[in-house]
């Protein structure tokens, strides 16, 4: 009988870890930490400053919320800005 309590407390001490392990692997706990997903238009992903023109919507997701952006040309650079609107 104690041999199977311990097991089954193994095993739940396992469960828990696990659970932390996936929530910290989140897409909602990555956000939290203060990155952001950025799409375009169509809904794809984007990446690389190439990946959008100036001018082009963006759709950037936070841990907060959404906002809606548009790419501004970057001065001097050879990337774009964003410039992030409500």
């Amino acid at each position: 009988r104690s041999a199977l309590t311990a097991r089954l407390q193994r095993g739940g001490d396992e469960v828990v870890h696990l659970r932390r392990q996936v929530a910290a692997l989140s897409p909602a706990a990555t956000l939290a930490r203060g990155y952001a997903v950025v799409q375009d238009a169509a809904g794809r992903l984007v990446t690389a400053p190439g990946d959008v023109a100036a001018g082009d919507p963006l759709r950037v997701r936070l841990s907060g919320g959404e906002l809606a952006a548009r790419v501004e040309p970057a001065a001097g650079a050879a990337g774009s800005a964003v410039a992030a609107g409500a």
